[in-house]
């Protein structure tokens, strides 16, 4: 019975020793420090080569583009895509066509702001309902040529931009 219980004393004894040890496994958490510096502007992905004037590409060039690359997380096949217009215009320009959404860009960069008719079935976080567009948006930056932003547009009818880029409730 001694031995039996020094036994059961030590494995109480190893326990919470080793409980206690692996605490201390935990990582230490500290504060990180903001980032300093100048903030850097994005830089999107590169899409369209452009050239030098009025209009760095065309609406040929946005269609051609289209025929190869989707819009991220759309389930739909890009063949229905259309390119119903390409305006060039300031950040805040587009900023304002999409109910106050930020660019990341100066105010007056030049951007061209494509619009988009098709069949665009996005999804979501996971166990979402897949939503149903059939207008969308892709602005590009007019200097670079790179696909900076993309999203839902409102239906033709609708003449109220406060809805763009926001997905239906259901």
């Amino acid at each position: 019975m001694k031995h039996t219980s020094s036994y059961l004393l030590a494995l109480m004894l190893a326990t919470i020793i080793g409980l206690a040890a692996c605490d201390n496994d935990k990582p230490k958490m500290s504060k990180i420090a903001p980032p300093t510096g100048t903030a850097k502007t994005p830089q999107g992905l590169h899409a369209l080569n452009v050239s030098a004037g009025p209009e760095p590409f065309s609406k040929a060039d946005v269609t051609a583009y289209f025929q190869t690359h989707n819009l991220p997380r759309n389930l739909a096949s890009n063949a229905s895509i259309q390119v119903e217009s390409v305006e060039f215009m300031s950040s805040s320009d587009v900023s304002s066509r999409l109910a106050g959404e930020r660019t990341g860009l100066a105010d007056s960069a030049r951007l061209g702001f494509v619009t988009l008719t098709g069949e665009f079935l996005l999804t979501g976080p996971s166990g979402s309902h897949v939503a149903r567009f059939t207008r969308a948006y892709a602005a590009f930056d007019a200097s670079s040529g790179n696909l900076l932003m993309v999203g839902t547009l409102p239906e033709a009818s609708d003449n109220n931009n406060a809805n763009a880029g926001k997905k239906p409730r259901g």
